[in-house]
């Protein structure tokens, strides 16, 4: 099966967050706090990072709008994550994502098959993190949108 732009870069984000340049900003490593794309995980895998993607604008044959969400869930309560740390974790994410010295050096290093099909029309935007409490469930679930604008299929 070919594979969706939203799950090409679901997955380069997945990947770029346990690169180097993520965990030198913070980001835990994959033993501390698994990563996954929304096609390979579920929010029930507490706590872990899950990475979505959708197009949110398409125009012509060659534009893309993708919404990238990095998604942190945890759980509250006595067995689950503390705030704070899970706030760091936050932060940290949102640091690494918005650290284009080492972000774009790492997407120029991918292999040429990972970077074929699509390029870069502007720098990706970070929007506002979002906070969702579900207190029947004990969950708390954090994201981090980020918007790539791309020409894709030239």
């Amino acid at each position: 099966m070919p594979q969706t732009w939203e799950s090409v870069f679901a997955a380069l984000v997945r990947d770029y967050l346990n690169s180097e340049g993520a965990l030198a900003s913070g980001v835990p490593d994959a033993t501390d706090l698994p990563k996954a794309t929304q096609d390979e995980a579920t929010p029930a895998d507490r706590p872990s990072i899950i990475v979505a993607a959708r197009i949110t604008e398409s125009r012509g044959k060659h534009f893309r709008v993708i919404l990238v969400s990095v998604n942190l869930f945890t759980m509250i309560g006595e067995d689950g994550t503390d705030p704070a740390l899970a706030g760091t974790w936050m932060q940290s994410i949102r640091e690494a994502l918005q650290d284009w010295n080492a972000f774009f050096p790492w997407l120029a290093d991918l292999p040429f098959e990972r970077r074929t099909g699509w390029c870069l029309l502007k720098q990706p935007q970070l929007g506002e993190p979002e906070t969702a409490n579900d207190s029947t469930k004990h969950t708390r679930d954090y994201n981090q949108p980020l918007t790539f604008r791309l020409a894709v299929d030239f």
